[in-house]
């Protein structure tokens, strides 16, 4: 388990923990990522789709601690496009097992 807190605001997408993050990610060496809630990650609702995409493809967890993840996407209006992305690829969408969990 390891822990980051960002010194940068989430409007940013230039941040170095989210990108050693994402990094752990791609390598493998991270299977599910905890935020409070979907604007810890970012503010820009077009980088957290990306961001969002991104642990899809690698098939990452997500997990929010303070917040029903399902729910803020659809208040967001990502829920669509990333189910709408799922139902074409055939790939699971990486927050149902939180989603389950709760």
């Amino acid at each position: 388990v390891n822990s980051c807190m960002e010194q940068k605001y989430g409007t940013e997408f230039w941040r170095p923990d989210l990108f050693a993050m994402l990094t752990a990610v791609q390598q493998g060496r991270v299977n599910a990522v905890m935020v409070q809630s979907l604007d810890r990650l970012s503010h820009d609702i077009t980088i957290l789709y990306r961001i969002l995409r991104f642990l899809q493809n690698y098939s990452a967890v997500l997990i929010t601690t303070e917040t029903n993840l399902q729910y803020e996407l659809y208040l967001t209006g990502l829920e669509s496009r990333i189910l709408a992305r799922t139902a074409r690829t055939g790939k699971r969408v990486p927050w149902e097992v939180a989603v389950d969990a709760n």
